[in-house]
């Protein structure tokens, strides 16, 4: 059986198919896309525009009466979702298959309970991205002092993975979306290039070019590619400084990857003599379903 679950950013998990709630006929678990036509010919069409639908997934919010006061249990649900940062619904459709989808509730009816002590309550998830999984891929870059940086790869369950190319990592983004990237680049390191080819034809797809930022010990800048929430920034502390004045704008400093195209992720900086330091690349693939 199928089944759901809310989760906030910092994996706090709430189920959506307990004995005190679950969510009831959920509609609009797939996907829609708004498409234009233009008549070429009589009889004739051809596309002539293509947007994805935004994600709205509704149900109804049961409230069981048989461990406390159904309504004691809505506000605890009310509580717990306007608690939340980063709230994602999580959908297993099979097995242990996990998707994910990053949401905000914008709309809870409250109703009265039915005979039977229920409370039914209409829900509505609008959705802010396509289904994604927890875990990214993900490519551990190591700097030792100021020579060719060495890669080495890890993919989830933290296997190692030789991505037979020397100095640079190679990998084939996989979904129905140009996949996202999020970099961590800790200090102490300095003149800072990132880029991400086509590996087929060397073709420059885009870059981070930091050439002119330092970042000390204890420091990291991070970069950011989600095209709802895409930035670069030097973090130290709790400080926070916006870096975007500071990229080469000759270059697509935030870019996306495309599907099903092998591309080739080099990393290079500049570290202090006798200091190894290891960055960290997530790579976000997202799906229709």
């Amino acid at each position: 059986m199928r089944r759901f679950y809310l989760e906030d950013n910092t994996g706090r998990r709430l189920s959506l198919q307990d004995n005190k709630r679950f969510m009831w006929e959920p509609s609009g678990l797939g996907y829609a896309e708004d498409i234009g036509f233009v008549q070429v010919e009589y009889g004739f069409f051809s596309e002539s525009s293509r947007d994805y639908a935004q994600p709205s997934i509704s149900g109804t919010m049961v409230f069981m009466p048989d461990v406390q006061e159904p309504y004691q249990t809505y506000q605890e649900f009310v509580d717990w979702v306007n608690s939340a940062e980063g709230l994602q619904l999580v959908y297993v459709p099979y097995g242990t298959r996990e998707l994910y989808v990053d949401v905000i509730v914008t709309g809870l009816e409250l109703s009265e309970k039915e005979l039977t002590g229920v409370l039914e309550c209409p829900v509505t998830f609008t959705g802010t991205s396509p289904y994604h999984k927890k875990n990214p891929l993900t490519f551990l870059f190591r700097t030792e002092e100021s020579i060719n940086p060495m890669k080495f790869t890890f993919k989830f369950p933290f296997k190692f993975s030789d991505s037979g190319a020397g100095d640079a990592q190679v990998f084939t983004p996989q979904g129905h979306f140009p996949a996202a990237m999020e970099l961590t680049i800790n200090g102490p390191c300095s003149n800072i290039y990132f880029k991400v080819e086509d590996n087929a034809t060397g073709a420059l797809i885009g870059a981070l070019d930091l050439s002119g930022v330092s970042v000390a010990a204890g420091d990291h800048i991070y970069y950011s590619s989600r095209p709802n929430a895409d930035g670069v920034w030097k973090v130290s502390g709790n400080t926070r400084t916006d870096l975007v004045e500071s990229l080469n704008e000759n270059v697509a400093n935030f870019f996306t990857l495309p599907v099903g195209k092998e591309v080739r992720a080099t990393l290079t900086a500049d570290t202090t003599a006798g200091t190894e330091i290891t960055h960290v690349l997530h790579v976000h693939e997202y799906f229709k379903g």
